[in-house]
């Protein structure tokens, strides 16, 4: 038996800010209140998939997938816009046994700098990180009895710090 899945998404991501620095007085503080909330990121992520199921007979699966998502990040203060892919792939095998499931699974994934991130100075020309990442692990289930016992081991490359 094999599935397959399609999919996509968008996402907005609107950060606002007001200034009150320098206000020492109620008076001055009350009027950075009554000031409006002014725009200094955005972020607009556009994002696509496919992820598959395969099984080879009872004993075993097969799952892997991809995604692929372009990000536009405005910082509007700076009056600086940026564009930017990343993707993102696993691949995961499982074996099947009667009470239990062993798999192992790799992974690699990019992320590019969050709000905090490209706030800082010169955040905006920050790279984007990429994440790649081995998983085993056991799974037993019998008579109400669930036990996981899993490990991983990561490489992060360009960390983001």
């Amino acid at each position: 038996m094999s599935k397959l899945y399609f999919g996509g998404d968008y996402d907005k991501d609107k950060h606002k800010t007001r200034t009150s620095t320098g206000q020492t007085t109620r008076d001055g503080a009350e009027a950075a209140l009554r000031t409006n909330y002014q725009p200094n990121y955005t972020f607009d992520s556009y994002g696509i998939y496919a992820q598959g199921e395969w099984y080879i007979g009872a004993e075993s699966g097969v799952f892997a997938g991809i995604r692929e998502d372009y990000i536009e990040t405005t910082a509007h203060r700076l009056d600086k816009e940026r564009k930017q892919y990343t993707t993102s792939a696993f691949a995961r095998y499982e074996h099947y046994l009667r009470d239990s499931t062993l798999y192992a699974g790799l992974g690699i994934a990019d992320r590019i700098p969050d709000f905090w991130e490209v706030s800082k100075v010169d955040g905006m020309y920050l790279s984007k990180e990429t994440n790649t990442q081995l998983d085993i692990g056991l799974s037993h289930q019998k008579e109400g009895l669930s036990a996981n016992v899993s490990g991983f081991i990561s490489y992060v490359q360009d960390y983001i710090c």
